[in-house]
């Protein structure tokens, strides 16, 4: 009989499933399935799968629908410069609320579904740790090694001796799902086994232990001492390391809100923009064929300015007050149905004439455009009455 390779053991809600794989065949070799025992955990579930057969093979893989799952979004500013382990530790956060798992005590695998929009979408999976461990301690006692637990329903449905469905269609099902459980591309989210302990060599631990004996008597109290200081080192360098994870959380998350505002406002200034533009090509002509034909031969325009949106400047020198008057009035009706309002703001004598003449004087002009954005009308506006208005 060939060594067997890989393991799969399924442990559903009411069924156990353990299927082997022999050298590198590409169907298994056995399937076996029996009920579920009613109230077992987990890991029990697991020990029950494998006792339906011998030694296990040299990697197995463990499915359980006891095995957290959810799908998480996460910003990619929020992960940038992260390792693995960071990501994993901050998706356990993301899920915590769900899993009811706390970071600490969370064992989490995950892979990147998509990207979009800034984030990244992941899918999660996590049990307990110490329900990982225990898993790990049942397959070394088989003769295998733990090759990483997920979630079934991650893929096509497992095949079931219940169901309707030939002998060699459950064989295939199974090869399918060994191929993406030991797939490179992370087809499937997966919780990886568990680091290897570090074991120091028995010489070094004798030796150890020998010269701990021969000075503790000595330095007991020293020795205590040292490894609660060592304790609150380490401690005070995790706390250390989740503020610095905290800060760099936060800096994400105010760059992501800067962003935001950004390009908010720079919405907010194109369509002002478009919207004066927009003004420009309608109103604009219309003014300046009504200012030139209205000042004639009795008025000279020395200058236009624009003046906020939607709001013209005109400066400009009559011969008579009468005349600067009469150009503001005619300007207010006739440009009055295009929703122009005219105001003569100042009119001041140069004294060079008889009548003190000539004189100047500057005209606000203000169109509808400019008008629906002022929250009160515009103090001293000429109506068409040929009468001056001062603020």
């Amino acid at each position: 009989m060939k060594r067997l390779t890989t393991t799969i053991v399924a442990i559903r809600d009411d069924r156990l499933t353990r299927v082997d794989f022999e050298g590198r065949a590409e169907e298994p070799a056995f399937i076996r399935e029996e009920p579920r025992t009613p109230g077992t955990d987990m890991a029990e579930g697991v020990r029950d799968a494998l006792d339906l057969g011998g030694r296990a093979g040299a990697r197995v893989w463990v499915l359980c629908d006891e095995v957290f799952r959810q799908s998480v979004a996460m910003p990619i500013a929020q992960t940038r410069g992260m390792s693995a382990s960071e990501i994993a530790t901050a998706l356990a956060y993301e899920v915590q609320p769900f899993s009811d798992l706390s970071p600490a005590e969370a064992a989490v695998g995950y892979r990147i579904v998509a990207e979009a929009e800034g984030a990244r979408k992941y899918d999660v999976v996590a049990c307990r740790a110490a329900t990982r461990l225990a898993i790990r301690d049942l397959v070394r006692r088989r003769g295998g090694a733990l090759a990483g637990m997920a979630h079934p329903d991650d893929l096509p449905a497992l095949p079931d001796a219940r169901a309707n469905e030939s002998e060699e269609e459950r064989r295939r099902r199974w090869s399918q799902w060994r191929q993406a459980l030991e797939s490179a591309a992370k087809r499937i989210a997966i919780i990886a086994p568990p680091a290897p302990e570090k074991t120091a060599a028995l010489p070094i631990a004798v030796g150890t232990f020998l010269g701990l004996c021969a000075l503790g008597l000595c330095f007991f109290h020293g020795r205590r001492t040292a490894v609660r200081e060592a304790a609150q080192r380490a401690e005070l360098a995790a706390a250390r390391r989740e503020s610095e994870k905290a800060r760099k959380l936060e800096h994400a998350n105010d760059e992501l809100r800067k962003t935001i505002a950004a390009r908010r406002a720079s919405e907010q200034a194109r369509k002002e923009a478009l919207a004066e533009v927009a003004w420009a090509r309608r109103a604009l002509p219309d003014f300046l064929r009504e200012l030139a034909r209205a000042a004639g031969q009795a008025a000279t325009v020395r200058g236009i300015r624009h003046d906020g949106p939607g709001a013209l400047i005109v400066h400009g020198v009559g011969l008579t007050s009468g005349g600067v008057d009469r150009l503001a009035a005619e300007l207010a009706d006739t440009l009055r149905g295009a929703g122009w309002t005219i105001v003569l703001h100042e009119k001041q004598a140069e004294g060079l004439l008889r009548d003190a003449g000539p004189w100047r004087f500057t005209l606000r002009a203000e169109s509808g455009h400019a008008l629906a954005r002022r929250e009160e009308p515009i103090a001293g506006s000429v109506r068409g009455t040929g009468e001056e208005s001062w603020p």
